[in-house]
């Protein structure tokens, strides 16, 4: 998660059980309101459904051999900073986001069984709160495990960091929709507060995680080039981009898995410069991600052979040596 939002949200942080924790603040004015509206018993289950939730990812992260290095308690659930989970490590990233939602389905089932033969406030609100625990992180929007499903599977195809702009954009569009739905129950008289602030966090996160996948992308690119050059082969993948893009554009468009060509056009889609990764790499971090390609110096310019067949190319070309 981005620095900016984690100063934000994230001003608590203590070290427990051998473990970082950072808290956001909206969690503890949503567990008073919670304690408040429906009592200590249901505060207590909805506490455990999230001990038990979390226990489901590090236990997954655990078995993956990846080290959990922070425990992020958000107001509508956890997040836990793994930074094992890297690069080329899709499976991982995939378990590990869906043991969470897995306990809580499991334990679920287990108290409903139970339920048949007796049945008490707390097993209901226990069976209730891991249902709605589970349903709400399936959801594809970051931070939640369905986000990071999603993302992960998505980037088997089109790479982490485009993955990761998709992504965001899709929890931009469910967080608006659910904002705009929380704010039309509330004119009806039947709204409730909860669902509008979950809209708010959910394009605040998503905004957020946008914004964040170029900087990603920067530093997955370099952790990722000592891997191609011990195989001495890599695919290519071509990006064309108009001069007026950004380069924070251009680099969600890149390829994790391959080795990437970024080419400048004009208005009469003709190349006026063509960027390497690295290059790119470089000039985003002088210029800035909001930097757009027209206001800094291209100097290499493509082939005409190059140009000629560009042009007849779609906006993004997969090109294999």
């Amino acid at each position: 998660m981005p620095n900016s939002w984690n100063r934000r949200l994230h001003k608590l942080k203590a070290e427990f059980l051998g473990k970082k924790w950072s808290v956001s603040l909206l969690f503890f004015p949503l567990l008073i309101w919670m304690c408040l509206q429906n009592g200590g018993i249901e505060t207590a289950a909805f506490l455990l459904v999230l001990v038990l939730h979390e226990s489901g990812h590090m236990l997954a992260a655990q078995a993956f051999g990846i080290e959990i290095e922070e425990l992020q308690l958000l107001p509508f659930g956890c997040a836990a900073k793994a930074p094992g989970i890297s690069y080329g490590n899709s499976r991982a990233e995939i378990l590990t986001a869906a043991a969470g939602p897995g306990v809580n389905l499991l334990a679920a089932a287990v108290v409903l069984l139970i339920q048949q033969e007796q049945t008490s406030v707390f097993l209901q609100s226990f069976s209730k709160y891991h249902i709605g625990m589970a349903a709400v992180n399936l959801l594809p929007v970051l931070p939640m495990d369905g986000g990071r499903i999603f993302c992960a599977a998505l980037s088997l195809l089109v790479g982490e960091c485009r993955a990761t702009g998709i992504t965001s954009v899709l929890g931009m569009l469910i967080g608006a929709f659910i904002l705009a739905a929380g704010g039309f129950l509330l004119t009806r008289g039947d709204g409730n507060l909860t669902l509008i602030l979950f809209g708010i966090f959910m394009l605040g996160a998503s905004r957020n995680y946008y914004q964040a996948a170029a900087q990603s992308n920067i530093q997955k690119l370099l952790a990722r080039k000592g891997q191609i050059g011990k195989s001495g082969v890599a695919r290519v993948h071509a990006v064309a981009l108009n001069r007026e893009k950004t380069l924070g554009r251009a680099l969600t468009q890149l390829n994790q898995r391959a080795y990437n060509l970024v080419y400048v056009l004009d208005d009469a889609l003709h190349p006026v410069g063509v960027l390497d990764e690295q290059t790119l790499s470089d000039l985003a971090v002088r210029y800035g991600t909001s930097a757009r390609f027209s206001d800094i110096p291209l100097t290499e310019r493509p082939d005409r052979e190059t140009s000629q067949r560009l042009t007849t190319r779609s906006e993004t070309a997969i090109i294999k040596k």
